[in-house]
């Protein structure tokens, strides 16, 4: 099919289309680990609207650069490993996190204020026995900061297959068990309970893909707190986000059950905690 064919029409010759959209997406070294249904389902956006293939492939690569490219310096499946090998050997364990998460970039913005953030989420949560963390990226390498009660429960998914299957072998260094699996946060589906909710820096890149996500996802998930987070500025640093936050958490718990309770600067982001709410109590930012 030429490169100025619309994907448009219907029926097996547009799946056909959208495979080889998805099929060339997924060739590339870069993407070749993420979720493929999360991949085809971005290939199926783009149909809808009309797109050329060459420029649907080209728009798929730019989405997963903003939602995973822009982050990652090395696959994480391999940072994950070379983590739990250097473990392994005798390393300090906090100091082997810390290497390995500065090669993520929303881990690395929080290396510096790691304790303070998980004592901030502490003292709104407490000791958590459950965690859920969607989105986690390189976030489980942070366990030996996050107060966890003895023997929790942890677990994480991403759009990276080998990554969270790499991330279930962190569980004996940590003694926590963690459960690793694929999970696409922007067109979320039921999640498990847990004792607390973690989405840290998602709301931005999951409301690109697709706006309302992080609404969709608060209705999807089942526990009695959640913690976002949103990063002040972007990766290019050549704008804020701070003035965006509460409109974008505002919109989001809007029509979910819970309601904005507090949030917290610490470090580069903003901490925003949700609670769950059985009533109708308006959604509130608190003042600054």
């Amino acid at each position: 099919m030429a490169d100025t064919d619309p994907l448009e029409g219907g029926g097996a010759g547009v799946d056909h289309v959208i495979a080889e959209v998805a099929a060339e997406v997924t060739a590339s070294a870069k993407y070749r680990n993420i979720d493929a249904d999360f991949v085809l389902a971005t290939a199926t956006d783009l149909h809808r609207q009309g797109l050329t293939r060459k420029t649907a492939v080209k728009e798929a690569k730019r989405r997963l650069h903003q939602v995973y490219g822009a982050f990652v310096a090395s696959t994480l499946a391999r940072t994950v490993d070379q983590c739990v090998a250097a473990i392994d050997d005798g390393s300090d364990v906090k100091e082997a996190c810390r290497a390995a998460m500065a090669r993520h970039r929303s881990t690395q913005l929080r290396l510096d204020s790691l304790p303070d953030v998980y004592d901030q989420i502490a003292q709104w949560c407490g000791r958590p026995s459950s965690v859920l963390d969607i989105g986690c990226g390189l976030n489980p390498l942070a366990i030996p900061w996050m107060q966890l009660r003895p023997e929790a429960h942890y677990r994480a998914c991403d759009i990276d297959g080998e990554a969270v299957a790499a991330i279930q072998r962190l569980g004996p260094a940590f003694g926590v068990t963690i459960e690793g699996f694929v999970y696409d946060a922007a067109r979320p589906q039921p999640l498990q309970p847990a004792d607390l909710v973690l989405a840290l820096l998602l709301a931005p890149t999951i409301d690109a893909q697709r706006p309302g996500a992080t609404g969709a996802l608060l209705r999807a998930v089942d526990a009695p707190v959640v913690v976002a987070s949103m990063p002040l500025a972007t990766l290019s640093g050549r704008r804020t986000y701070q003035r965006d936050n509460e409109a974008l958490f505002r919109a989001a718990a809007d029509g979910s059950r819970y309601v904005v309770a507090d949030q917290a600067v610490v470090g580069g982001e903003e901490l925003v905690l949700l609670r769950r709410s059985e009533g109708d109590a308006p959604t509130e930012f608190p003042g600054r």
